[in-house]
């Protein structure tokens, strides 16, 4: 009997031994986050450049691009549901099809932009490089008009921003790091207004250093008086006085309150030029943009807030470029409006 109870114990122990080093040794498989679409890319916290369509740049250099239904059907747009931009000089041919989109115009439907002789139209220029240390694919828009002069000047504008960006990437991204991913930067772009008169465009940037942890999205702005040859900023859209940043400062804040909550970095806002230098132009509104860490965190992505005109009719300077981009007619609605 001693003899049995001896022999159970001694395998219990063999058993238990075997169990221990079987767990000890054997690996256990590890979780790859797999990325193969832009869905997969986005979900997994990396950078989204927003261009249209967006794209999604992983850390190793991978770029994914959204897929989104070109079809030109506007009866796949719930009625009512698509953004009418006619007038704003851009013929919107093709158009995608959720809500929010613009609606798709063409000469019968929109013939102010889709018919003007005089109007502005831009196609895609890109910038592309790559070495052991870095890569480049950038695309920017290249603007053809009537009056050539003006065309020549426009466009050697907007190529200068892009070079800047270019400059100021290399001379910051150092050495590619040991197995690690080389440094790259993307860009795409939006107009928010473009005819024979105004230019408001938004380059979208995305770099990425090696070795860091993340990489980073920006915007540049540029807003062109084109009848007047002249850049718009901040200070002549606003009277001197009283005070237009206060106002600024207050309706942003209401704004991005609204949409972040507690996550709202308050010091991004307060009433102070550099807060409020990146912005874009349309005929109704102006489009205050924050980038990552301004006013909210890197996981919560960049940031814009609008601002319409018949708000700031206390501030905006009537001798400014405001009421002439809104138009007479549309202007003195605005003033009228309150």
């Amino acid at each position: 009997m001693q003899k049995n109870l001896s022999l159970i114990l001694i395998v219990c122990i063999l058993v238990m031994l075997a169990l221990f080093v079987a767990i000890k040794f054997n690996p256990k498989p590890i979780a790859v986050n797999i990325i193969n679409n832009f869905d997969e890319c986005a979900k997994s916290g990396n950078a989204i450049l927003e261009s249209y369509p967006r794209q999604c740049k992983t850390a190793d250099g991978r770029s994914f691009t959204e897929v989104i239904n070109l079809n030109n059907n506007v009866n796949s747009v719930p009625d009512g549901s698509c953004a009418n931009k006619c007038g704003d000089g851009i013929c919107q041919e093709i158009v995608c099809l959720t809500i929010g989109c613009p609606c798709a115009e063409s000469g019968a439907l929109c013939p102010e932009d889709c018919q003007n002789p005089n109007g502005v139209k831009y196609q895609s220029e890109n910038i592309k490089e790559e070495t052991a240390d870095y890569s480049l694919d950038l695309e920017y828009p290249v603007i053809t008009m009537v009056d050539k002069n003006k065309e020549i000047i426009i466009n050697k504008k907007i190529k200068a921003l892009i070079d800047n960006q270019i400059l100021g990437f290399k001379k910051d991204m150092g050495k590619k790091e040991a197995d690690m991913a080389a440094s790259f930067m993307d860009s795409g772009y939006e107009f928010f207004l473009l005819n024979e008169n105004f230019i408001s465009l938004r380059l979208a940037l995305v770099t990425y250093a090696s070795g860091a942890a993340h990489p980073m999205n920006y915007s540049v702005t540029f807003n062109y008086e084109v009848d007047r040859d002249k850049e718009i900023f901040l200070d002549e859209l606003f009277k001197p006085q009283p005070n237009y940043l206060p106002y600024l400062a207050d309706y942003c804040q209401l704004d991005l309150k609204d949409k972040l909550g507690a996550d709202l970095f308050s010091e991004g806002l307060m009433p102070e030029k550099t807060n409020f230098s990146l912005f874009v132009l349309t005929p109704e509104s102006i489009v205050f943009l924050f980038d990552p860490y301004q006013v909210a965190s890197y996981a919560d992505g960049p940031q814009q807030s609008e601002v319409f005109y018949y708000q700031l009719t206390d501030v905006i300077n009537d001798k400014g470029a405001i009421p002439r981009l809104a138009g007479q007619k549309n202007w003195e609605n605005i003033i009228n409006r309150y």
